[in-house]
């Protein structure tokens, strides 16, 4: 490095010159083949999850907010004449009510575990916010701390989060994400900051998802979120946020719709991380010799 005023910097001319390890080139095609066919496979689970979210966004945009969803003829309820009445959210369907999200869903905050039992290995692990800050739809479940067994028996068992669970980000800059935990057989811990959207009623916890997925909520959850130093939004602001409430028969029918989806998703999600866990694992050992293709 040179440089001792502002940012060092590496000079070009010796990192171009810099001796290093390389074997045959048949044997880098080999391994290259070898990392293109895992990151292809990663790909193409990306692929697929993205068309099946945008499927059951598409659903939930139609029935919930478009108010299309299937009248008793199985048709557009709103584009064939269905009755809607007003409303303090405006115009809903006539039979469906404002009320609250809470009504639907519960949010369970995290633990608050003591910085004494977290440990950087153990049986369990605990996913904090940092864990639902990247861009993927999914919970990372790489670069956790850890708690004892001691520990984990101590703590309550609501706290405990498995495959298939929707989080929350509820404070910092990553306030009001959503990520969703795949398919693992791991032990894993919800820590503070963090919330679980559980639902009330079949169906509750997608539409939930969804609903606070929209940019306007989105929108919503940092005004509700400011007035501190740091964002911060409780379970009780989100519960108390303003919906249309249908009835539980279309939720119902809503889970039936979009179930498969999502499990579909949680099942690529995890196959992803197994994945990309894999490649990370086997590249510095095939460029190293340590495994020979």
């Amino acid at each position: 490095m040179t440089g001792t005023s502002g940012r060092q910097r590496a000079q070009r001319d010796v990192i171009e010159k810099t001796s290093i390890y390389l074997p045959p080139f048949l044997e880098q095609k080999k391994i290259a083949a070898i990392l293109k066919s895992l990151d292809d496979k990663i790909e193409i689970n990306n692929k697929i999850n993205e068309t099946l979210e945008e499927m059951a966004q598409t659903i939930f945009k139609e029935w919930f907010v478009n108010f299309n969803f299937p009248n008793e003829e199985g048709k557009p309820y709103k584009d064939n004449g269905g009755k809607m009445i007003e409303s303090e959210l405006g115009m809903i369907p006539e039979g469906w009510r404002v009320g609250r999200l809470g009504e639907l869903v519960s949010i369970q905050n995290g633990y608050a575990f003591k910085s004494k039992e977290l440990l950087s290995e153990g049986g369990s692990k605990v996913i904090k916010i940092k864990n639902i800050s990247k861009k993927n739809i999914a919970v990372s479940l790489e670069g956790c701390q850890f708690i004892s067994e001691d520990t984990q028996i101590k703590t309550n068992k609501k706290f405990k989060i498995i495959s298939n669970d929707i989080l929350i980000a509820m404070t910092g800059a990553e306030i009001g994400k959503i990520r969703i935990i795949p398919k693992t057989k791991e032990n894993l811990y919800l820590n503070q900051r963090v919330g679980r959207i559980d639902q009330r009623f079949e169906g509750g916890k997608y539409y939930g998802y969804n609903y606070l997925l929209k940019k306007d909520v989105q929108k919503l959850i940092f005004v509700k979120a400011q007035g501190s130093a740091q964002p911060n939004i409780s379970s009780k602001d989100l519960e108390e946020m303003l919906v249309a409430i249908p009835n539980i028969n279309l939720l119902d029918l809503y889970a039936k719709k979009v179930n498969l989806m999502y499990e579909k998703i949680v099942e690529n999600l995890g196959k992803n991380q197994i994945l990309i866990k894999t490649r990370d694992i086997l590249l510095p050992k095939l460029m190293s010799g340590e495994i020979r293709v």
